[in-house]
């Protein structure tokens, strides 16, 4: 019922008080990695500064991208030298350990070119690097031998990546097209490239929780996403840039928040499931790259002046933290540090959305249970808390100068359309949104200690609805879990459709390799009958077509043949 759901809210709103839960995050550090000329690593250190741990340099020319392996020790880097490099840096200057080269030497210079990107894939098995050759080479690095090689591209590849399934490639060119290629099946490739555009595909990445959704970038500032199941866009935002538009990231903690930064000095977030834009941060310098840690609320993008800015997406008025990482030229590429204390990559089964308005509840509403949600309301509204920070919030339609037409929405999508609308500012919105109703209890539900799921373990749904930061002022309210937060029991009554459809394309990717195996090893257990029913048909033949005894009389018969020429 809506008073119990309000009653829930009060109770989570007060847990949520406590100052060792609040600033839970704000006392995490991390680490981030930045390339220019050099690589040089940064870490959060006191007092909200960013401290240089480390610098090298694995390149003799300028180094085009960085990026860490899955475990966060590994640093893989690209340069214009035509080098992939893997590095395992240390404290201090020039302090680093090269693991290994691609391509290995000897080579000629002249036939490298400039590598623009590289990618891990298979859990750091496989790297995959890419450039002005056309062409997008995967390495095996247990073997650190050349596995495969794709062509297709009619120009300099500018970005690659695999999906999470490390199943399926990506990669986009100068020219505008993007190569999706089935890495089990050679054959089975894809060209993706927008109707009437030419435009350079600047950068692409995958979803971790959406993982057949590709969202790629364009020199016009177009951000588009592709669902790679079925080769057609998802959704499209055009001239979401003034500006070209350069790097683009999804959260690794929401599955509905994407980001993407330009040439125009603005950082943009987009609702994935209703396909709109959500909000933009002014930074003030042309932004040449992006990257946001796992917690969820930390964003640091780089600059053309070689500046790194991180922001804490509950506060947006001005950075966090603020570095001249490079003296006179750009932050070519940047990448966060798998933060080890921080959620999973793909927490989207831990948190609930709660509304204040259940459109199947029915019932009397206690006078009591009425003042527990007005308190409630007046805790949670950002206007009664004068040191509430400021968050960001859904464009208005009145603002057309900064309006970009969205795609439209699905049929699907918009049954809760009032409900699902985000602020990628709030941690209590960055999580999959499950509705629920509260059992009808007259006194508030007791509390119980929430059980998260570890990296990498299969979720359950659980019993308990974990809890949030304070909800916004709004037509709905969402909670979300942190780590080691206490939960609210409650019974989940209706699921939400995308999160039901990411189940389903999960089970059924399952389903699909295995039915790929499966068909196979039927292939290559019909050819191994093929050749012994061959080899025995041919023996069987060979058997009856020779007779000994024609043979022989055969052979007297040509003798009295030739007798009998040589008599007369």
């Amino acid at each position: 019922k809506p008073s119990n759901v309000r009653v829930c809210v009060s109770v989570v709103v007060e847990l949520l008080e406590h100052p060792k839960l609040r600033n839970r995050w704000d006392t995490m550090g991390f680490e981030l990695v930045s390339c220019s000329d050099v690589v040089r690593v940064w870490q959060s250190g006191d007092e909200g500064t960013l401290v240089l741990k480390s610098e090298f340099a694995p390149h003799s020319r300028a180094v085009n991208a960085v990026t860490y392996n899955h475990t966060g020790m590994v640093v893989a880097s690209a340069g214009d030298d035509g080098r992939a490099v893997l590095t395992l840096p240390a404290s201090g200057q020039d302090s680093r350990k090269e693991l290994c080269v691609f391509p290995k030497p000897p080579y000629r210079s002249d036939q490298l070119g400039d590598v623009q990107c590289v990618a891990f894939g298979g859990n750091s098995r496989f790297l995959l690097s890419a450039g002005s050759k056309r062409v997008v080479d995967i390495w095996d690095l247990k073997t650190q031998k050349l596995a495969k090689t794709i062509t297709g591209h009619s120009g300099a590849v500018r970005c690659g990546a695999f999906n999470p399934d490390s199943t399926m490639s990506a990669s986009g060119a100068v020219s505008g097209e993007v190569l999706l290629v089935n890495l089990l099946h050679t054959d089975d490739a894809h060209l993706l490239q927008l109707d009437g555009a030419s435009h350079a595909a600047n950068k692409l990445q995958f979803s971790v929780h959406q993982k057949t959704h590709l969202a790629v970038v364009y020199d016009d500032g177009t951000v588009a996403v592709w669902d790679t199941r079925t080769q057609a866009l998802y959704a499209r935002f055009d001239a979401a840039h003034n500006a070209a538009a350069t790097a683009v990231t999804f959260s690794p903690y929401n599955p509905l928040l994407l980001c993407s930064v330009g040439l125009d000095g603005h950082v943009i977030f987009f609702d994935m499931t209703e396909k709109i834009r959500v909000q933009h941060i002014d930074c003030g310098e042309p932004l040449t790259s992006v990257s946001m840690l796992n917690d969820g609320v930390t964003l640091a993008v780089g600059t053309s002046t070689g500046n790194i800015l991180v922001y804490d997406l509950r506060q947006v008025d001005e950075p966090t933290q603020r570095v001249r990482a490079f003296e006179g030229t750009a932050v070519h590429d940047l990448a966060f540090k798998h933060q080890e204390g921080g959620p999973p990559l793909a927490p989207q089964h831990q948190t609930a959305t709660l509304r204040t308005k259940a459109p199947h509840a029915t019932g009397e509403v206690s006078s009591q249970r009425e003042d527990a949600a007005n308190a409630a309301a007046e805790t949670a509204a950002p206007g009664n808390n004068p040191k509430s920070s400021p968050r960001l919030e859904p464009i208005s339609e009145s603002d057309t100068r900064n309006q970009i037409p969205s795609a439209t929405s699905t049929p699907a999508s918009s049954v809760h359309q009032r409900s699902r609308r985000i602020s990628p500012a709030a941690p209590n919105q960055l999580a999959q949104p499950i509705f629920i109703e509260q059992s009808d209890t007259p006194e508030p539900p007791p509390v119980s200690r929430a059980t998260q799921p570890q990296h990498g373990e299969e979720w359950t749904p659980p019993n308990s609805v974990p809890n949030a930061a304070p909800p916004v002022a709004g037509p709905s309210t969402s909670i979300a879990a942190a780590p080691d937060m206490p939960a609210v029991n409650a019974r989940p009554e209706v699921v939400d459709s995308a999160m039901v459809q990411a189940l389903i394309e999960k089970t059924m990717a399952g389903v699909q390799l295995k039915l790929h195996r499966d068909i196979q090893n039927m292939h290559i257990d019909m050819i191994r009958q093929f050749h012994i029913q061959k080899n025995e048909l041919a023996e069987e033949i060979q058997r009856l077509t020779i007779n000994e005894e024609l043979v022989k009389e055969v052979r007297a018969l040509r003798e009295e043949n030739q007798l009998l020429r040589q008599r007369y």
